[in-house]
């Protein structure tokens, strides 16, 4: 993640950051200080789920980290995604963004 920061940086765009906490286990800590130490001036915000986006979301972990984006999917298309979760991500994301948060009927569209 810091590197990909720093090339934003030299290509000087605005960016924002979300990780997995890893319920600030093993060497988390660590990794969240370099993120934190990569912060440049088009860092707009940093923010952790306190354990991962699986839990965040309410459903189970892919089991293998390099599954997890196309499990997400899986389970979106699964529909095992509650509307209050997915509506929370959203949030979160358009936060990060610094875009206004939809209303509730625009965000289930």
């Amino acid at each position: 993640m810091h590197r990909f920061m720093n090339i934003c940086y030299h290509l000087k765009l605005p960016h924002s950051v979300l990780l997995d906490g890893d319920n600030n286990r093993g060497v988390h800590p660590i990794v969240l200080q370099l993120i934190e130490d990569s912060r440049n001036e088009f860092t707009k915000k940093i923010s952790v789920f306190d354990h991962d986006i699986e839990d965040f979301l309410g459903i189970d972990s892919a089991g293998q980290k390099h599954r997890k984006p196309q499990h997400m999917m899986l389970r979106f298309q699964q529909n095992a995604i509650s509307e209050e979760r997915l509506n929370a991500l959203i949030e979160k994301v358009h936060d990060l963004i610094e875009l206004p948060v939809r209303d509730e009927d625009e965000a289930t569209e």
